[in-house]
């Protein structure tokens, strides 16, 4: 556990810590794995405080025990951090922002191995994430690594963040897959040989997971009552208990090859339940006869109402977010939609309002409005306005929203006003971050980006101009952390050169390049010519290359950033790159790459000369 801060004092109200400093040994910024552990602390207290009869705290810090919900994200379904602003990163969640060792965000692993960090509640988890055919398959995936290390998105047995997941089965209808896994785990991983354990036994964490497994219980959910059933290894164990009291655990037909359940009975009372409650084990003792077999039971403990329990006390029963960046004309109306992810098995009543920046030109119609979001989850359609005088530039539209009078989590909805077919209409990538917060970006899907420090130690600002050789750019009047170039995918923009232009000018850099592809021009009266587009890669390939032929750099600097909030030194450029034309016509667009062969185009402006 990492200590908190001052800064955390802001929970109550924000509902996460921000994902914007390293703490502890982590060497990268944590804060989706500080709210993950601080959510399931104030569980434990809850637990303490109802045990003592204090109601209201008890009620309190069960509804900071749901915080974990802020972290999901519905766009993809996965548990991650957030920015101050409250923004989750872009890019693909199994992939962006990985240090040296884990993600940014998490410590010591990634958002794979933390999306099960939820223990106090995972019945709202798996209904967030789909329900249990999704969760399922999710979990058959991740499990097909089994001690991966904190950079793959799989299984790492290894870590403690990653003991209790094997036993996520048990909620879903699937405990048999729990069974079989956890023998496996336990068989392969695990010898009588020093040094026998998957990772560090960090003060007997691993070994008391293997005692655990053998004995075919668990405590899945920390400061609750319960305990988890998986199967025994042994014929007979018996654990001694403090009040003199024995527990007894009988494994008929056990065997290293039988790991399935057929049947439990518990103090001779046979049960589908895979869990056991231990408010009276534990006074008293109790006697668990578990039949085991080769085969597997799918039908044992496979109804719904034989999952272990989940705490749901102060949960927000929807959560919303958007369904990415909504880009809309002057004079012009787009419908985007709210992503609504539900928590519960059943309709939920919302209310939502949506507030567009002061001074944007963009309004919602309406700006509030009620939706029923059902079981499984759907989408609720927002229509974005933009004022024919609408100037062009991102902005965001902030989303509030309540259930029966209670905030529930959501995202707001960035937007952007652009005229159709210009190049600011085409941007799809964000690639520069301030050096506050890396993970705002991710130009080359790794998650590395371009610093706006070092842009501006370079001269280069939103907005201000940019000369290389005979070319005059303008760079995109953009904030950091809002998207500011278009990867070539076959996007036309308009150019309208003037008469007698001999160059089309770009302004680009390539990710895993040098990247090269075909643009078209489209003359004034409709003729049209290819030609090539060669791009060097942005950091040289990591100072091994140089430009490529016709490259100029427009724009050096000396590192980048990483989400992983560690700088990277070495160059880093953007480049002017000529495209020549036939100055007796005038070109009118531009087509740009639909496909390189290698890496992305990204073009950040265009000019002509």
């Amino acid at each position: 556990m990492v200590p908190r801060t001052a800064a955390d004092c802001r929970l109550p109200e924000a509902r996460f810590t921000p994902n914007t400093e390293q703490t502890s040994l982590s060497p990268v910024d944590n804060g989706a794995s500080q709210t993950l552990e601080y959510a399931l602390d104030d569980f434990g207290i809850a637990q303490v405080a109802a045990g003592l009869g204090k109601a209201a705290t008890a009620a309190t810090f069960s509804a900071r025990a749901q915080n974990w919900e802020n972290l999901f994200n519905p766009a993809t379904g996965y548990l991650q951090p957030r920015d101050a602003a409250g923004n989750f990163p872009t890019g693909n969640p199994l992939t962006v922002g990985y240090g040296s060792f884990g993600q940014s965000g998490f410590q010591e692993g990634n958002a794979a191995q933390y999306n099960w960090a939820a223990p106090q509640n995972i019945g709202a988890l798996v209904n967030l994430m789909g329900g249990d055919a999704k969760v399922i398959s999710r979990l058959d995936t991740f499990f097909t690594q089994l001690n991966a290390g904190p950079n793959q998105p799989y299984y790492w047995a290894g870590n403690e963040i990653d003991l209790s997941a094997p036993y996520m089965y048990d909620y879903v209808g699937a405990p048999y897959k729990t069974q079989a896994l956890v023998r496996k785990i336990t068989s392969t991983l695990y010898s009588a040989t020093p040094g026998g354990e998957p990772g560090n036994d960090d003060l007997g964490a691993m070994s008391s997971w293997l005692v655990w497994a053998d004995l075919g219980l668990y405590p899945e959910t920390a400061g609750a009552p319960v305990l988890v059933a998986g199967s025994p290894l042994f014929p007979r164990a018996v654990v001694h208990l403090p009040s003199g009291a024995a527990l007894t655990i009988d494994g008929v037909g056990a065997a290293a090859d039988a790991p399935y359940v057929t049947g439990l009975a518990v103090d001779g009372t046979p049960t589908q339940m895979t869990s056991v409650s231990v408010a009276s084990l534990l006074p008293y003792g109790a006697n668990l006869r578990f039949s085991l077999s080769a085969t597997p039971d799918p039908a044992w403990g496979s109804a719904p109402a034989d999952a272990p329990p989940s705490y749901s006390a102060g949960e927000a029963p929807v959560v919303l977010t958007s369904s990415g960046q909504t880009t809309v004309a002057p004079g012009s109306s787009v419908t985007t939609g709210l992503l609504a992810a539900n928590a519960t098995g059943y309709g939920q009543a919302v209310n939502w309002s949506a507030t567009p920046a002061a001074g944007s030109g963009v309004s919602a119609l309406p700006d509030a409005g009620s939706a029923t979001v059902p079981a499984g989850g759907s989408t609720i359609p927002v229509t974005l306005h933009a004022a024919p005088e609408a100037g062009p530039g991102f902005s965001t539209v902030s989303v509030a929203a309540t259930d029966d009078n209670r905030p529930v989590p959501t995202g707001n909805i960035p937007v952007l006003v652009a005229v159709p077919g210009s190049l600011l209409a085409a941007f799809d990538n964000i690639g520069i971050s301030d050096e506050s917060d890396p993970m705002a970006a991710d130009f080359d899907g790794d998650g590395y980006s371009y610093s706006a420090q070092a842009l501006a130690a370079a001269g280069v600002t939103p907005g201000s101009a940019v000369h290389a050789g005979a070319a005059d750019y303008t760079w995109p009047d953009v904030a950091a952390g809002q998207p500011d170039n278009a990867v070539a995918g076959g996007q036309t923009v308009t150019v309208n050169a003037p008469a007698g232009a001999t160059a089309l000018d770009v302004l680009c850099s390539a990710t895993n390049g040098p990247s090269t592809g075909t643009v078209t021009l489209t003359y004034a009266d409709g003729s049209t010519a290819s030609a090539p587009l060669r791009v060097s890669d942005w950091t040289l390939n990591g100072g091994s290359a140089s430009p490529e032929p016709g490259n100029t750099v427009a724009i050096a600097m000396s590192g980048r950033n990483s989400a992983s909030g560690a700088s990277q030194g070495g160059a880093t450029d953007v480049f002017s790159v000529a495209v020549p034309l036939n100055p007796s016509l005038r070109l009118a667009r531009v087509t740009l790459p639909a496909a390189t062969t290698a890496g992305q185009i990204h073009v950040f402006a265009l000019a002509t000369s």
